[in-house]
């Protein structure tokens, strides 16, 4: 009986493997790689888009709990995107007019923050040495630092109107650990069925025996 019972405990063991072999191969495909579309940002005539990283983790799975995590921005005009630590950030849009964009509902909600401070550009904020991450141009990504806390700025030459932002999460080794799981998951089914079968078998066995006991006549000598 401890037989079956251990050999039922790892087969279900080897389906749990199986099944998270299959759900980060289905995740992260072949190459070890998940693109998250973020939909939309509107900025209206605002020069600036703040993200805040901490906050927006909170509501992004898988952000730097896998291997690397990079944000991706896109708009119709070269922008400059840049992560810095968040008191070194708001200390260069401080003054300006920009957008705070925060995620709610799977969707970007704004909050526009005036300011009086005249206009900035792409090339004056890429000057900056406070940038963990920065790159420039329409369609660029930038690796999310490890630090906390950090904030991401998009700033454009004029009005952005509108930025589209995503997340890529690479899995180093997703390969290995796909071939990894599968193989430990198969090995514990075999084993676990090799153990049910004996198991069942020493079981039959023994009823047998004892029914072939019960059944010799009593010596009446």
């Amino acid at each position: 009986m401890v037989l079956i019972v251990v050999g039922v405990v790892l087969v279900c063991v080897s389906a749990g493997l199986g099944l998270t072999a299959y759900t980060v191969h289905s995740t992260f495909g072949s190459d070890g790689r998940l693109n998250m579309p973020l939909g939309v940002v509107d900025a209206g005539t605002a020069q600036a888009v703040v993200i805040d990283i901490d906050r927006f983790s909170a509501v992004v799975p898988y952000l730097n709990a896998l291997g690397n995590s990079r944000l991706t921005v896109s708009a119709a005009e070269s922008v400059f995107v840049g992560i810095a630590g968040t008191q070194d950030a708001d200390g260069l849009i401080r003054g300006t007019t920009y957008v705070v964009a925060t995620r709610q509902d799977n969707a970007w909600a704004t909050t526009t923050v005036p300011g009086i401070a005249g206009p900035i550009s792409p090339q004056s904020m890429g000057a900056q040495h406070v940038w963990l991450e920065a790159a420039q141009g329409s369609d660029v990504d930038v690796v999310v630092p490890q630090s906390r806390p950090i904030t991401m700025v998009v700033v454009g030459a004029g009005p952005l109107k509108s930025v589209t932002v995503g997340a890529v999460f690479d899995l180093p080794h997703e390969s290995t650990y796909v071939t990894a799981g599968t193989v430990a998951a198969g090995c514990l089914a075999l084993i676990g069925i090799t153990l049910i079968v004996v198991g069942w078998v020493l079981r039959s066995r023994r009823g047998e025996h004892e029914v072939s006991v019960s059944t010799v006549p009593p010596n009446e000598g």
